[in-house]
């Protein structure tokens, strides 16, 4: 199907509003995943509740952004896996850094 020029003005302008919400890959050692892991596994009440909400809603972020950009279309999966991909350990330490203070 044919895109009308409006439609296409209208998706260029949609992927421009639109940033990026994916957080880069951090280079961590093995003893630095050990720790950033053993933080998580220590998570209890309101911390985990803001840790598992963070990363849900990072996953819409990102999935959100993959289909305004039509990054999908180069993905096998499509914008389904490269959000359901998107946690890695920058994700996870982001995650816990913004939960640290909630109680």
């Amino acid at each position: 199907m044919r895109k009308s020029p409006l439609a296409l003005i209208f998706a260029t302008f949609s992927v421009i509003a639109v940033e990026d919400p994916r957080i880069p890959f951090g280079d961590y050692s093995d003893q630095k995943n050990v720790e950033i892991q053993e933080r998580v596994n220590n998570l209890a009440g309101s911390k985990k509740k803001c840790f598992d909400k963070y990363l849900d809603d990072y996953q819409v972020r990102v999935y959100r952004f993959c289909e305004a950009s039509d990054l999908g279309s180069s993905a096998v999966g499509g914008c389904e896996h490269i959000a359901g991909m998107a946690w890695h350990t920058a994700v996870i330490e982001v995650a816990l850094e913004s939960c640290a203070s909630d109680t």
